[in-house]
């Protein structure tokens, strides 16, 4: 099964989850249960659109950060100062990505991301980074002991890390540059990236609901 779609901000990819990932767990007496089946994979619109993985080469890497280093060299000594109406003349209010679905083949342009599959929910795609929950697996209609754990996925480092613990919900801003945590029954804002500098707490100070209860007890006796 697949669920949980989720856009990169550039519209070249629909990430998702699915339950896909079965190894499972055999008993003494030959009874098995089958835990972290939820793997997250990235499908590709565009029938010529990139790999979300593509293949890394150290070398050319290494290269790479050597002709990048070449390069700011230059520019330093090249650099001059803009003037204040020479910068508002350059910026540009941003556009929104031009997303191009080719149905032809779709199925095919799946990619499975280089995570472990685990219990997975949540799944919020930033510039550079994948967030999600990852929690325990819950046995007999309860829900597991382990408190569910925000986690990141650099894209470009190919590294999951663990932003928050004990995690009760998350909501990513608009331009994915912070997250509010629900956690240990406060709102926390990270920032969402790997290796966070200390949350700062939320203030609901001053948050009030008006609410009448006799007004809500129709709606209640209806439903």
């Amino acid at each position: 099964s697949e669920y949980a779609p989720a856009w990169d901000p550039e519209g070249k990819f629909l990430y998702y989850l699915s339950d896909r990932s079965f190894a499972p767990l055999i008993s003494d007496e030959w009874d098995y249960a089958i835990t972290r089946t939820t793997g997250i994979f990235a499908l590709t619109l565009a029938k010529d659109g990139p790999s979300p993985f593509p293949p890394r080469s150290d070398e050319v890497n290494a290269e790479k950060k050597d002709d990048n280093a070449a390069d700011k060299g230059k520019d330093e000594k090249g650099k001059v100062e803009k003037s204040k109406d020479e910068k508002g003349k350059d910026e540009k209010k941003p556009e929104l990505p031009k997303v191009i679905i080719d149905l032809d083949g779709l199925a095919s342009r799946v990619t499975a991301a280089p995570i472990e599959a685990d219990n997975y929910d949540g799944l919020t795609v930033t510039k550079g980074y994948i967030l999600y929950l990852k929690s325990g697996s819950g046995f007999y209609g309860r829900d597991s002991y382990m408190k569910p754990q925000l986690m990141i996925f650099d894209l470009k480092e190919r590294e999951e890390s663990t932003l928050a613990e004990d995690v009760d919900g998350f909501a990513v801003s608009s331009n994915g540059a912070k997250v509010l945590v629900n956690q240990e029954h406060a709102y926390k804002l990270f920032d969402a990236r790997p290796k966070a500098k200390d949350a700062k707490t939320v203030s609901t100070k001053g948050l009030y609901v008006d609410r009448v209860p006799a007004q809500e007890w129709a709606q209640i006796f209806d439903e």
